[in-house]
C-alpha cells in the first residue's frame, strides 16, 4: 500500500509512532551523552589527582593540573551543548506527537466513551494539556526556548556549571603550584 492509498487519519498515526519512537530513541541519546561526557570528566579529574599525588617535578604538576582543568573544562562545554541540543530535539519531538495527538481526536472524551477504561478521560494526558495552553495563541518555538530555561535542562546546566567550577579550581592550583 503506497502512501497515497492510505488516509488521512492512517497516515497522521505513522507519523505518530515515528515520533513517538524518535522521543524513545532521543531518551537513551540523552543518556549516553550524560554518561560518557560525564566519565570523560571523572577520568581528566582523576588523572589531575594521579598527576597532583605521583609527580614530584612541580613544573610537570602544575602544567598537568592546567591542561586538565582546561580540558574538563571544554569537556563541560561540549558535554552542556550535546545535551541541549538533543534536549531540544526531544522538544521538538514532544511537540510534533501532541499535535498529532490532536488531529487524531485524541483529546476527545466522546470519542472514547464507550471504553469503560476511559469514561471522560481524553488519551492525551491533561499534564500535556495544561503544558501546551499557554501556547496556544503563540508558536511551538516559544514553547521550547521557554522549556529549554527550566526543568531538566536546569540539571544540566548546574552539573556542568560545577563540573567547569572544578576545572577552574583544577587550573587554579596549577598556577599556585
Amino acid at each position: 500500500m503506497t502512501n497515497n492509498e492510505l488516509s488521512h487519519e492512517e497516515r497522521l498515526l505513522r507519523l505518530y509512532t515515528i515520533y513517538s519512537q524518535d522521543e524513545y530513541e532521543l531518551i537513551k541519546a540523552l543518556q549516553n551523552y550524560l554518561k560518557f561526557f560525564s566519565g570523560l570528566i571523572l577520568a581528566t579529574i582523576g588523572g589531575a589527582f594521579f598527576v597532583f599525588e605521583k609527580i614530584n617535578d612541580s613544573t610537570i604538576k602544575s602544567l598537568g593540573l592546567l591542561i586538565g582543568g582546561f580540558f574538563v573544562i571544554g569537556t563541560s562545554f561540549l558535554g552542556y551543548n550535546a545535551a541541549r541540543s538533543n534536549y531540544r530535539r526531544q522538544l521538538e519531538s514532544i511537540v510534533k506527537r501532541f499535535k498529532i495527538e490532536c488531529l487524531l481526536g485524541l483529546d476527545n472524551t466522546q470519542k472514547y466513551c464507550h471504553n469503560k477504561y476511559m469514561i471522560d478521560e481524553p488519551l492525551i494526558l491533561e499534564r500535556y494539556r495544561k503544558d501546551f495552553e499557554p501556547y496556544e495563541k503563540r508558536s511551538s518555538d516559544e514553547f521550547i526556548k521557554e522549556r529549554l530555561k527550566k526543568g531538566f535542562m536546569l540539571v544540566i546546566i548546574y552539573y556542568y556549571s560545577l563540573t567547569s567550577i572544578m576545572g577552574l579550581l583544577l587550573m587554579s592550583i596549577g598556577v599556585i603550584i
